[in-house]
């Protein structure tokens, strides 16, 4: 038949423990630390490694980004010289379809004239 002992409590003061539970106990916490310790070694680098690749990638974007501002800039201006050639040209047109009607005009009355005469 098997024995069953109680599970030992190390909180209560009446309990009196074993050493090598001491011994395992602080040989598991220490492992454990050294374990938490090399995974966290791992995320602060993992970090720092981001932290470089981001400040890269955001270097790379600020390129892109100034060249896109000037761009939409440019167009912007372009735009706007476009829209003012645009009715400066209309407004060409206009006065020389005026002069045309008004040469017109004196061309008809000129022709008049020669018919009179």
């Amino acid at each position: 038949m098997k024995s069953i002992h109680p599970p030992v409590r190390l909180n209560k003061p009446e309990t009196k423990v074993l050493a090598v539970y001491y011994f395992i106990s602080l040989f598991l916490t220490k492992w454990a630390g050294k374990a938490l310790l090399s995974i966290l070694d791992v995320l602060l680098y993992r970090e720092r490694v981001a932290a470089l690749r981001y400040e890269q990638i955001k270097l790379q974007n600020t390129e892109i980004l100034e060249k896109y501002e000037n761009l939409t800039k440019n167009i912007g201006d372009s735009e706007l010289t476009n829209s003012l050639m645009i009715a400066d040209l209309e407004n060409r047109i206009r006065n020389l379809e005026a002069d045309v009607i008004a040469k017109e005009q004196i061309i008809l009355e000129k022709n008049k004239a020669n018919n009179i005469l």
